[in-house]
């Protein structure tokens, strides 16, 4: 008994290490967006530290705008590439591509260098969304698979308030170089980290997917693997969407139904991140508070955001083994579709209501709070459950391909948007996305916790 619990605590540890260490990437992404906010106001200042002078309107919104473009390439690139090199080496690269555009950006003189440097930023953001979900499926026991996957979104929380504190407490010049920093036990520990089973089983690799697995349950290298390790193990060399393991990828691995089905769901859900206008609130909270009739400091309402994405993330964790994906949507879904419906009332009306500003505060804050863990983060996870292993990594790719792109989309014309046909009418638009999406979790999406993917492909 002492042997097993030892055992099996050592590996939630190395598990949960895995998990954060893959996680490094999605933490290099809000440094990138988190930096964004304060370098606008210093290119865009008199005292603009460019050679080439002040940035104008134009050229800001191309460099907030081409990470989210690049990333698309980034998602395609490394798609494929983890397939051939691993998960594990693709996150590493990926992670050096961005870190290289951090370094770019200390030493950036001209806004050439800049695009450059954020465009290989973007590459590396499109590596880490694709392949961390990926990674931390594929490494995790199935008891603990929703916490470990809630990793990422506490990552995308905790690292926008820690990008904050930088960029509020850290002189311009060296903000960057603090990010650097900061990745250095990443590149320094990750190596030691093994790759995840599945991959190497899917390449064939068995006596090494059974080392990995050994290292990710605690299990010395020269043991042997304990009775309900080896049942999983057997379960995992057995299913039948790995025994095509040695086969080339073709168009008969997309025709079962359930794969269809995921791909369809997944579809979806993955758009949701962005039409469900989430991020486009973090993105431009201070914008859109101040038109709906608040006199609050951007950088104060920044800050009220973040801190109430901390208890979101807490939530999370609480509940997502407890309720399950499919209820955790469905509640994120409701509470930020019903937090909506104010905000286009207070938008549409304010000046004839006068409305006091808090109430736009906390129903901002509202959607913030329900829409990060579910309809934000549970994407992720849910597209490295429902897909076969196969096919996981090039649909995830081709996915945030598409996510990028309707990112970049949303980000560059909201303004123009809210300028021509007024907020209201925008977050109405949101509001209507998350109704649909209430009604296709509802009718479609089943149960995933706890459950291998062979027993979630019989619920499709």
């Amino acid at each position: 008994m002492v042997l097993t619990v030892r055992l099996v605590s050592k590996s939630k540890v190395r598990q949960w290490v895995g998990a954060l260490g893959a996680n490094f990437g999605i933490f290099n992404y809000t440094c990138m967006v988190g930096w964004l906010s304060n370098a606008i106001t210093v290119y865009t200042s008199e005292n603009s530290p460019l050679s080439t002078g002040p940035l104008t309107t134009g050229q800001v919104s191309l460099m907030g705008s081409l990470v989210y473009l690049t990333a698309m390439l980034g998602s395609l690139i490394f798609g494929r590439l983890s397939d051939w090199i691993g998960r594990k080496w693709s996150l590493y690269l990926g992670n050096l591509i961005h870190t290289t555009g951090s370094l770019l950006l200390a030493f950036a003189t001209n806004y050439e260098m800049i695009l450059v440097a954020r465009a290989l930023s973007g590459i590396g953001s499109g590596c880490a969304f694709v392949l961390t979900p990926v990674f931390v499926s594929e490494i995790a026991e199935k008891d603990i698979r929703g916490l470990l996957g809630g990793v990422l979104n506490a990552t995308l929380n905790g690292g926008m308030l820690i990008t904050k504190l930088i960029v509020s407490f850290v002189d311009f010049k060296y903000q960057n170089y603090v990010f650097i920093a900061m990745s250095i036990p990443f590149f320094i520990g990750f190596p030691f980290v093994h790759d995840s089973p599945e991959y190497l089983l899917l390449r064939g690799r068995e006596k090494t997917a059974e080392k990995a697995l050994k290292f990710f349950r605690g299990i010395a290298e020269d043991d042997l693997l304990p009775p309900e390790v080896q049942e999983e193990f057997d379960i995992l060399k057995n299913s039948p969407t790995l025994k095509n393991q040695t086969e080339k990828l073709t168009i008969n691995d997309f025709t079962p139904r359930p794969t269809r089905k995921a791909v369809a769901i997944c579809t979806v859900f993955y758009c949701g991140k962005v039409i469900s206008g989430v991020p486009l609130v973090v993105v431009f909270l201070g914008i859109i508070i101040k038109n709906l009739g608040s006199n609050m400091n951007p950088e104060i309402a920044a800050s009220i955001s973040l801190f109430i994405g901390i208890p979101a993330t807490l939530i999370f964790f609480g509940v997502v083994e407890r309720m399950g994906r499919r209820l955790l949507l469905l509640v994120s879904i409701a509470i930020t579709a019903l937090s909506y419906i104010p905000l286009v009332l207070i938008a549409h009306f304010n000046e004839q209501w006068n409305v006091s500003q808090v109430w736009g505060i906390f129903f901002v804050g509202l959607i913030i709070f329900a829409g990060t863990p579910g309809l934000v983060a549970l994407p992720l996870q849910l597209a490295a459950e429902l897909l076969p292993p196969k096919v996981r990594s090039i649909v995830c790719s081709v996915m945030y391909m598409c996510l990028w792109f309707l990112m970049f989309l949303f980000t560059h014309f909201f303004l123009i948007l809210v300028e021509n046909i007024g907020l209201d009418t925008v977050l109405l638009t949101y509001f209507s996305w998350c109704v649909f999406e209430g009604l296709i979790a509802w009718k479609f999406l089943p149960e995933t916790r706890g459950k291998t993917y062979d027993e979630i492909a019989k619920a499709l």
